[in-house]
């Protein structure tokens, strides 16, 4: 056998190895690449969860804030009530900071997905406490409102009974000053009712039977705070309405006595 041949046939064999071993390190690099490229990914959404949770966070805390000033504010409210609203806002607030150190610290993808859906889940801010508050916000204002017609009103039958017993007829503010009165009464009892019925609401935590007992109970005391405001608004007119039938009253009286007077001094 020439030289030639020998040397082709070892060529023949030395050309498929090589080619399988260039085969091998084409698909590790791919491979390595393929790895680095899905880690970057994962990376990359994880970084985009902790700011969208953080921005989520950070806007929550900041409405709870301004809600502890709320609530300070509330005069109808009692201490008791004021104090165990602040301590439940607060311990949201606690929760929410910690669940925000919490995301910035997780490595696992899935653990930051749950964590992250518990801001919404668990943390019922805009669900309940934001208009838990509200609502005894309202009433609080509708209590407050309530005595300052109270005050109009008891000065308005104040009047009525010194023209009744001066002689002068007030048939015409009896009807007036009896639903002016009933009015007030009921706006009282609808903001009561709203602050009891909201002011002892838990956040559900995903429990469906909770939050759908606090949406019921949200809505109730919704209603009450608007019976109660269109009690107030019937009352004022019933107060203007009396109030102007007191000045004819008492208009017609002192026309009446000043021409029995110009009579008197003509004769």
């Amino acid at each position: 056998m020439s030289l030639a041949s020998v040397l082709l046939g070892l060529s023949l064999v030395c050309i498929p190895v090589f080619a399988q071993s260039s085969s091998v390190a084409v698909v590790g690099v791919s491979t390595a690449s393929s790895t680095a490229r899905k880690t970057a990914r994962l990376e990359a959404t994880a970084t985009r969860l902790q700011t969208r949770a953080n921005t989520e966070i950070d806007r929550r805390v900041t409405a709870l804030n301004k809600l502890q000033t709320k609530i300070q504010e509330m005069k109808k409210v009692t201490d008791t009530e004021k104090s165990s609203l602040t301590s439940a806002v607060q311990a949201q607030i606690n929760l929410l900071n910690n669940l925000k150190t919490k995301i910035s610290a997780d490595t696992d993808s899935a653990t930051l997905k749950t964590d992250v859906q518990s801001i919404t889940k668990a943390y019922r801010i805009y669900a309940l406490i934001l208009p838990q508050t509200s609502i005894l916000a309202a009433a609080d204002r509708l209590s407050s409102t309530t005595d300052l017609l109270s005050a109009f009103e008891t000065k308005l039958q104040a009047r009525i009974a010194t023209d009744q017993t001066a002689g002068k007829d007030v048939t015409s503010t009896q009807a007036s000053i009896a639903d002016m009165t009933a009015k007030i009464a009921d706006a009282k009892t609808q903001a009561q009712a709203a602050i009891a019925g909201v002011s002892g609401l838990v956040p559900d935590n995903g429990d469906k039977t909770i939050a759908a007992s606090n949406l019921a109970a949200l809505k109730t005391a919704r209603n009450a705070i608007k019976t109660g405001t269109q009690d107030l608004k019937t009352a004022y007119k019933d107060g203007l309405a009396v109030r102007l039938d007191l000045k004819k009253i008492e208009k017609v009286t002192a026309t009446s006595t000043s021409s029995v007077a110009s009579t008197t001094v003509s004769q």
